[in-house]
C-alpha cells in the first residue's frame, strides 16, 4: 500500500509539472517494461530502507514485528537488499512461514533473518 500510494504521488507529481509547462493535464504512465521496473526499485528500495534503519517497515510496524538477522543483530545492507529482491521474485515463499518449526519464510530461510515479536518499547525505530 506504501509503495503504491508512493507511486501514486510521483505520477501526480510528474502530471503537474507536465501541465505546468505544456498546458496539457494528461497522466503519462511509464509504459512496460518501464512502469514495472520502477514499481519493483521502489518496492525493494522501501523494504531495504524499513529493514536497514531499525528492522521495520510500516506494515511490520503495524503489527508489532521486526526484521533481525538470525542471531538478533540488525539487517545490514547487502542482506536486507539479497532478501528484498528475494520477496520481488518469490512473494509466495511468505507462506513457507506457516509450515516452518521456525515461522520463518523461504526468503528468512535464504539470507538468514527471522521476524520477531517487538512493539519498539523503548526503543526508537
Amino acid at each position: 500500500v506504501v509503495v503504491v500510494l508512493i507511486d501514486m504521488v510521483l505520477v501526480g507529481g510528474v502530471a503537474v509539472l507536465r501541465a505546468l509547462f505544456t498546458r496539457s493535464v494528461e497522466v503519462a504512465v511509464p509504459p512496460p517494461p518501464y512502469g514495472y521496473i520502477i514499481a519493483a526499485l521502489l518496492l525493494v528500495s522501501y523494504m531495504v530502507h524499513g529493514w536497514t534503519l531499525g528492522g521495520r517497515t510500516l506494515g511490520m510496524i503495524l503489527l508489532g514485528l521486526r526484521a533481525v538477522r538470525e542471531d538478533g543483530g540488525d539487517i545490514k545492507l547487502p542482506r536486507a537488499v539479497v532478501r528484498a529482491l528475494a520477496y520481488l521474485v518469490f512473494p509466495p515463499g511468505i507462506l513457507w512461514a506457516a509450515v516452518s518449526s521456525k515461522n520463518a519464510s523461504l526468503q528468512d530461510l535464504i539470507v538468514d533473518t527471522a521476524v520477531v515479536y517487538d512493539r519498539g518499547h523503548g526503543r526508537t525505530s
